[in-house]
């Protein structure tokens, strides 16, 4: 073979190595832009997820703030085990006489709304054994210092990793008047008086039954 052929031969041997070089080249970056493309995808597709869970949330909260502010019932969100209060709807600032909004971010005990403090103390400990708790009976007292007999029913709810309580205060002050009243009546009429239940079994008897 002369020379001639040998750098022909040489040169052709170059060519396919630049052909088979260039064909991996290219079929890798297809292959990288074929991944980013699915990258690309992946990441569109988590952002709608995000934007539907963020609306679904958002919705969520104003459906709550709804509930929460327009309750003819005071509603209070409080923090365990700290009780500080984070926020009262309107019905709760009424019916307890708070002023403005220095009371956000004050404890129940500071505020000195328990009659007995320890009323306090099992109410919280009750709610973390249980993590709810209906129709606590407890006194309680409002900011001018009037007694208000209370029905406390609450949960516990995690609010960014924090233990809070989500209670309602259902005032039944005037019950416990009315049934301390027809208790009075009953216990001291003039007349005997019995009371049976739908059995005709005797459920009670005043003083002049007896």
């Amino acid at each position: 073979m002369v020379l001639a052929d040998l750098l022909e031969a040489d040169l052709e041997g170059v060519e396919l190595g630049v052909v088979v070089a260039a064909a991996l080249v290219g079929r890798l970056v297809a292959q990288m832009f074929s991944l980013v493309i699915h990258n690309a995808g992946i990441y569109a597709e988590a952002l709608r997820e995000a934007e539907v869970r963020t609306r679904a949330l958002r919705d969520n909260e104003e459906k709550f703030r709804g509930v929460f502010d327009k309750s003819p019932i005071p509603i209070a969100l409080i923090s365990v085990p700290e009780g500080n209060l984070v926020a009262v709807n309107a019905a709760a600032v009424a019916a307890f006489g708070f002023e403005g909004r220095t009371f956000l971010g004050r404890t129940t005990t500071e505020l000195g709304l328990w009659k007995n403090p320890e009323d306090r103390d099992r109410y919280v400990r009750l709610l973390q054994e249980k993590g709810a708790i209906t129709g606590y009976d407890v006194t309680m007292k409002n900011s001018r210092g009037e007694e208000m007999e209370i029905l406390l029913s609450g949960s516990i709810i995690q609010i960014d990793g924090k233990p809070h309580t989500l209670t309602s205060l259902l005032d039944i002050s005037e019950r416990k008047r009315a049934e301390s009243r027809f208790r009075d009546l009953f216990e001291f009429s003039p007349d005997p008086i019995v009371i049976v239940d739908g059995k005709m079994g005797i459920t009670d008897i005043n003083r002049r039954a007896q």
